[in-house]
C-alpha cells in the first residue's frame, strides 16, 4: 500500500504547485492573479481586486435566489410530475453540440498560437506575488504587496511559460451530470480535467478517455426529486455507480487532443497573433453560450470551479477563514471569467520602445488580459470591448512634464464610456460640503491638466502632512461655476422601499410625490437657504422633470405664498400632486428649468417614470419645460434598467452642458442615484477619506455646494470683475524687473 501511495502524493504535490494560480491550495503565487474579478462582459474599466474577506459578486441577485428557493420548496410539497427540458433532463441540447465542437477547436488553436507567439515575446512573472508581465523589459511599477515582498514593493521577475497567460482551471469529470456530487473521500479517484473541456464534454463532445453517460430517455422531476426511468430500462450502458473512478494519475497525460497540432505558417508572427485573437474571442463567446444552458458552479471564496448542476463536496477551500467552514466551498453561479480567467497585465502602447513602465505614471497606463496583450504585441488588433481598459485616450506626459507629474503625485481620472472628444472636453469639478472642497481635472491630448482632489481645510498642508496633497490651486473666477446640488425630499416610494425593495417595482408609486415629512424637510431647507443668503445669489435652478423633484425645487427656491394677480404666474398650483399645500408664487424666484439629463436611473422602476409634460405644465405653470422635446416619456423602458456606467456618462454630459449656460451660480435639484454615480467618476486620486466624502450618498433634501472649473476653454464668458489698469496710462516698471535687468547686465 505504501508503494502505491507514494507516487500519488508526489503527483498531488506537483499538481498543487502547478495550479497555485487558480486554486487556493499552497504557495504565494495565488495572491495576485485570481483575485481580480470583473463583473461585466465588456471591459470598460479596470477589474476590481477583491479583498481577502470579500466574496465574489452574485451573478443573480441574492433576493432573487431566495425567491426561487422559496418557490422550489413550495413546489416540492406538492406531489406532481414536472417535465424537465434539456439539459436538466439529462439529454443534450442538440443546437449546442456544434458550439461545443467550435469551442474545443478554438481552444486547441489558441494554445498553439500562444505557444508560437510566446517564442518571440518574453513572458515574466513575479516570484513573490505572481504578477505577470508581457514583453521585455518588465515594468518597474511597485505593486508587489504580499507577505514576504520587499519593503520597496518591487517585483522579483523571472521568465515564465504559457501557463502564465492561460492558467489551468480544472473540474472533476462527471460520468453522469445528474448523479450525486463527488465526495471528499473520492477526490483522488475521480479524474480532474480542464473545466472548459468538461463543459464541452457535457455539451456533446465524446472522448474515449473520459466516458460520459448519454441518455436516451429523459429524466423527470417529481416533488423536487429526479426520477431516472433509464436505470430500470438501460440501453447500451450499465452505469453502476454514479461516479466512475478512472485512474486519475495513470490516465492524466492521455487527454485526447489537448495538444492537437494546428497548422500555422512559421515566421508569420502577426498572422499567428491574429488567428490567436480570433480563437480567444470564439472560445469565450462559445463558452458563454454553453453556460447559458449547462450550469457551471464556482466557489464564492476561492477559484474552484465545478461544471455541472451542483458543486462537489471535496473540502479543499483554503480561502479566508476556511476553518470555520471545514474547508467546504460556498458554491454559486460562475461567470465566463471564472471558467476562463483573464490574467490582467499592464498594457504597453509602444511595443518597440525598450523603456519599462515606471511607477510614477501608473495611473496613466491601461490594462488588458494577458492573452490579449500578448497577441496585441504580436501585431493583432485589440477587440473594441477592451478599448476602455487600454486607456489609449489618456495621454502620457511628455519629457518636460514627467518630472512635474512625479513630484506632485498627479494622475489620471478615467471616465468609462466617454469618447475621445468628450474626455478632452470634460470640466474640472470642485466639490465641498460646508468647508469641504475638492478639485478634479482631466488631461487632454493637447493640454496637460493636473488631477487633484483636496478638502478645503487641508489645502495649506504640506506634502509631508498628507501624501495626496500637492498644495493649493488657483483659477480665474470667470472660468468657474458654483453648483448647489440638492436631492429631492422624502417621497412615498422611499418610505415603502425602505421596508421592502420590491415596492420600487409597484405601479402604485408611479412618479412618486413627496410625503408630509418630505414637505417638512423642504421647509427646513428653504429656511436654511434664505438665512444663509444663498437664495439671493442663485441665478438659475435646474430640476429633474419628476413630481418629487419639481415639488422640492419650487418649495425650496420658489417665492412666498401665491396671491391671485394677473401679472404673476404661480410656480405651483394649490394641492399639486395631492400635496395639500397652498400655491407657490414665482415672485422674486430665480428661473426654474426642467432638464432630462439629470433624471434618476431610467427604466423598470415606475417611480422613476415621468408624466406627460402637459400635465406638469398645468401643475407648475412658471417652470420652463421648453428643453424637453417629447411630451411623453420616451426614455423610460419597462424592461431595461439603465446601467451605472450609463448614468455616470449621462451625468458627465450634463456637466458639459452646464458650460453652455451663462449663469454662474446654479442650483440643481435631482436624485440620489444620479448624484452618486456622477460624483463617483471623480476623486480617484484623493485621500480615501476625501474620496469617501465626495461620493457618499445624499440624504433626502441634503444640499452640497460644488465648483466646476473650465480648463478646456469650453466657456468663453468674459470676466465681470477684472479691471485692466493703466487708466490713464503712465510708467509702471516694477522694481523686481529693474533688479532682473541689473543682474543680466552684470552677467
Amino acid at each position: 500500500m505504501f508503494s502505491r501511495q507514494t507516487p500519488i502524493i508526489k503527483k498531488l504535490r506537483e499538481v498543487a504547485f502547478r495550479n497555485s494560480s487558480t486554486n487556493s491550495i499552497v504557495g504565494n503565487e495565488l495572491k495576485h492573479r485570481h483575485r481580480f474579478y470583473s463583473t461585466g462582459q465588456t471591459c470598460t474599466e479596470f477589474p476590481r481586486k477583491l479583498k481577502k474577506t470579500e466574496r465574489k459578486p452574485w451573478v443573480t441577485n441574492i433576493n432573487e435566489l431566495k425567491r426561487i428557493g422559496r418557490a422550489e420548496r413550495k413546489d416540492r410539497q406538492v406531489v406532481r410530475e414536472r417535465i424537465l427540458q434539456p439539459p436538466e433532463n439529462g439529454l443534450l441540447v442538440k443546437e449546442l453540440i456544434p458550439v461545443a465542437h467550435q469551442v474545443y477547436a478554438a481552444r486547441s488553436e489558441l494554445f498553439a498560437c500562444v505557444s508560437k507567439v510566446a517564442q518571440s515575446i518574453a513572458l515574466y512573472s513575479c516570484s513573490v506575488c505572481g504578477e505577470v508581465h508581457i514583453g521585455h523589459p518588465p515594468h518597474n511599477i511597485r505593486t508587489c504587496n504580499v507577505m514576504g515582498s520587499a519593503a520597496s514593493k518591487e517585483h522579483s521577475w523571472k521568465r515564465g511559460d504559457v501557463e502564465l497567460v492561460l492558467p489551468l482551471v480544472e473540474s472533476f469529470h462527471l460520468y453522469d451530470r445528474l448523479g450525486r456530487a463527488v465526495s471528499h473521500n473520492e477526490r483522488l479517484q475521480v479524474d480532474r480535467i480542464p473545466a472548459i473541456l468538461e463543459l464541452c464534454v457535457q455539451a456533446g463532445i465524446n472522448f474515449s478517455e473520459y466516458p460520459t453517460r448519454r441518455r436516451v430517455f429523459p429524466a423527470y422531476s417529481i416533488s423536487g426529486r429526479i426520477i431516472d426511468f433509464e436505470r430500470r430500462f438501460p440501453k447500451e450502458d450499465a452505469p453502476g455507480k454514479d461516479i466512475n473512478a478512472y485512474g486519475f494519475w495513470q490516465k492524466r497525460n492521455k487527454t485526447s487532443d489537448d495538444n492537437k497540432f494546428v497548422d500555422l505558417q512559421p515566421g508569420d508572427l502577426q498572422g499567428i497573433a491574429v488567428c490567436g485573437m480570433e480563437a480567444w474571442e470564439r472560445m469565450r463567446t462559445g463558452a458563454s453560450r454553453l453556460m447559458q444552458k449547462y450550469a457551471v458552479q464556482t466557489c464564492g471564496h476561492c477559484s474552484e470551479v465545478q461544471v455541472g448542476p451542483k458543486g462537489h463536496r471535496v473540502r479543499n477551500c483554503q480561502a479566508y477563514k476556511h476553518q470555520m467552514r471545514d474547508g467546504q466551498h460556498a458554491w454559486q453561479e460562475a461567470t465566463i471569467d471564472d471558467l476562463i480567467p483573464p490574467v490582467y497585465v499592464w498594457h504597453i502602447r509602444d511595443h518597440q520602445s525598450e523603456k519599462p513602465l515606471v511607477n510614477d505614471l501608473k495611473r496613466y497606463y491601461g490594462m488588458l488580459p494577458a492573452v490579449v496583450e500578448l497577441f496585441a504585441q504580436g501585431g493583432a488588433s485589440v477587440p473594441g470591448d477592451y478599448a476602455g481598459m487600454m486607456r489609449e485616450d489618456v495621454a502620457l506626459p511628455e519629457a518636460d512634464e514627467e518630472m512635474l507629474t512625479s513630484t506632485m503625485s498627479i494622475g489620471i481620472n478615467y471616465c468609462p464610456g466617454l469618447t475621445r472628444h468628450q474626455s478632452n472636453s470634460l470640466p474640472l469639478l470642485s466639490s465641498f460640503s460646508s468647508s469641504f472642497s475638492a478639485v478634479i481635472t482631466f488631461r487632454s491630448r493637447s493640454t496637460s491638466f493636473p488631477l487633484r482632489c483636496l478638502p478645503l481645510h487641508l489645502i495649506s498642508l504640506s506634502r509631508s502632512d498628507m501624501d495626496t496633497s500637492a498644495g493649493p490651486s488657483l483659477f480665474p473666477l470667470h472660468h468657474c461655476k458654483t453648483l448647489h446640488l440638492v436631492r429631492h425630499a422624502q417621497g412615498i416610494h422611499n418610505v415603502e422601499g425602505d421596508k421592502n425593495y420590491k415596492a420600487y417595482m409597484s405601479p402604485e408609486y408611479f412618479d412618486a410625490r413627496i410625503t408630509p415629512l418630505g414637505w417638512q424637510q423642504v421647509d427646513n431647507l428653504r429656511k436654511h437657504v434664505h438665512e444663509s443668503g444663498l437664495a439671493k445669489r442663485i441665478d438659475l435652478v435646474i430640476v429633474s422633470p419628476l413630481l418629487r423633484t419639481l415639488q422640492t425645487a419650487v418649495g425650496v427656491f420658489g417665492g412666498e405664498g401665491y396671491t391671485d394677480r394677473m401679472d404673476i404666474v404661480p410656480l405651483m398650483v394649490a394641492n399639486a400632486g395631492n400635496s395639500g399645500r397652498a400655491a407657490i408664487s414665482s415672485l422674486n424666484s430665480p428661473p426654474i428649468i426642467a432638464v432630462e439629463l439629470c433624471r434618476e436611473h431610467l427604466g423598470v422602476h415606475p417611480c422613476d417614470k415621468r408624466r406627460n409634460i402637459s400635465d406638469y405644465q398645468f401643475l407648475f405653470p412658471a417652470v420652463d419645460f421648453s428643453l424637453i422635446e417629447s411630451d411623453e416619456d420616451t426614455l423610460w423602458k419597462a424592461d431595461i434598467r439603465e446601467t451605472k456606467e450609463e448614468v455616470a456618462a449621462r451625468g458627465l454630459k450634463f456637466l458639459n452642458w452646464l458650460w453652455t449656460r451663462k449663469e454662474k451660480e446654479i442650483a440643481i435639484v435631482t436624485h440620489s442615484g444620479f448624484l452618486f454615480h456622477t460624483l463617483s467618476a471623480f476623486g480617484n486620486d484623493c485621500h480615501p477619506l476625501v474620496k469617501k466624502e465626495i461620493c457618499k450618498h445624499f440624504a433626502n433634501c441634503e444640499l452640497r455646494s460644488m465648483v466646476i472649473v473650465d480648463r478646456s476653454m469650453m466657456g468663453l464668458d468674459p470676466s465681470t470683475t477684472n479691471y485692466p489698469g493703466k487708466i490713464p496710462p503712465g510708467p509702471d516698471l516694477p522694481s523686481h524687473v529693474v533688479d532682473e535687468k541689473a543682474e543680466e547686465k552684470r552677467a
